[in-house]
């Protein structure tokens, strides 16, 4: 039997948290700072010769003077956009918005031996769930903006923050399948952070079925492992267990022909080196 492992990344810095961006420490996420755990990750994977998904924001992968040219006064008549953009825009104003955009990055990827898959995390990081198509529409052209900058042709997509909507915005953009949500994200609060934690202890961890599963006519790729951020009281879940954890589910993958999808944020090796 023949099981399967997707490593995938959500490749996003500040953008995935700019409406909590006081408990972020955004010192860390300069361009040299980034720039060097994604070396250090693209490093890891081709010495083992192993592809994994890089799925961009991208407006974070945008030169700073093509969004200023064509994106920063179409996002500040969008009330969603403004809003959600605030220190984006703040900063930009006042001269210091070079962190914000950093196009080296993608560069790194598409430059490495390893063939990786490059494909779209959204536009500005702003959530899919929402209703106001307006705003989903400027996301959509922002990707295909971005995919023609690069010239890249995505075929799938990882929803920001997991929160899935608008599939039918994804055929236009040529989208194929994407990131199914983790099991405890379809729950909230607290028993949504428990299971989650208790996730993490868990040393006989299966793997997910690799059978497609479709949801209008898009294939929902299975994504519940997330490599275990040692922050607040994951810090505490040892990494001997965190590795038992991952092999466990390698081998019921396997012996089961399942799937394991193991995603993590390259920003979250500044503050957790274990992670390599």
């Amino acid at each position: 039997m023949v099981g399967r492992c997707i490593i995938s990344f959500d490749c996003e810095s500040g953008w995935g948290m700019l409406d909590r961006l006081e408990s972020v420490d955004t010192d860390e996420l300069t361009i040299d700072r980034l720039g060097s755990v994604y070396d250090k990750i693209l490093a890891l994977l081709e010495r083992y010769d192993v592809p994994a998904t890089f799925a961009f924001v991208g407006a974070f992968t945008l030169p700073l003077e093509e969004f200023e040219l064509n994106w920063y006064e179409l996002v500040r008549k969008s009330d969603l956009h403004r809003s959600w953009m605030e220190a984006v825009l703040h900063d930009i104003t006042n001269g210091n918005a070079e962190d914000w955009f950093q196009p080296r990055l993608i560069d790194a990827v598409k430059n490495n031996s390893v063939e990786h898959e490059l494909t779209s995390h959204g536009f500005t990081h702003l959530d899919w769930s929402i209703e106001d198509r307006e705003a989903i529409e400027i996301e959509v052209d922002g990707i295909k903006a971005w995919s023609e900058f690069h010239n890249l042709s995505p075929k799938t997509f990882i929803f920001p923050r997991n929160q899935i909507g608008h599939l039918e915005q994804l055929k236009k953009l040529g989208i194929g399948g994407y990131r199914d949500r983790p099991i405890c994200d379809r729950f909230n609060g607290i028993l949504a952070k428990f299971l989650s934690y208790s996730k993490e202890l868990n040393v006989l961890q299966r793997s997910q079925p690799s059978d497609a599963a479709f949801q209008n006519g898009l294939v929902k790729i299975p994504g519940d492992f997330f490599l275990n951020w040692r922050s607040g009281l994951r810090r505490l879940v040892p990494k001997s267990v965190t590795v038992k954890r991952f092999g466990s589910a390698l081998t019921h993958a396997s012996n089961t022909e399942g799937l394991v999808h193991l995603w993590s944020h390259p920003h979250n090796f500044i503050s957790s080196p274990d992670h390599f």
